[in-house]
């Protein structure tokens, strides 16, 4: 595809074989800037020889941020299976329930 970013051939893909589903790819790209912001900062903190245990509690909060993407990713994509699947209203609630007890289970 000549004159085509990888961003455009992305877009122009089959819905299926699509790994996030595009209704959640805005959200989760500001979650990874804000996440690549918070990994700057901790350079900067590195560099200007702050403490260690504030180092290490930013590079926590880094962890946690990439575990709830992790999990918004997964999440997302099991909303989108679900929604292309034959699957009763009444059950759909239960899901929301699972996948809120899986995010709580983060380490």
């Amino acid at each position: 595809m000549t004159g085509v970013t990888a961003r455009q051939e992305v877009k122009m893909t089959d819905k299926a074989a699509r790994t996030i589903p595009a209704t959640a790819e805005e959200d989760l790209i500001k979650a990874l800037r804000r996440i690549e912001g918070q990994a700057r900062g901790i350079q900067a903190m590195i560099r200007a020889g702050r403490e260690c245990d504030e180092v290490v509690q930013q590079l926590a909060a880094v962890r946690n941020a990439v575990d709830r993407v992790s999990h918004r990713v997964v999440a997302a994509k099991f909303r989108e299976c679900l929604a292309e699947m034959e699957v009763p209203e009444s059950v759909r609630p239960k899901v929301e329930r699972g996948l809120a007890a899986l995010a709580g289970l983060r380490t």
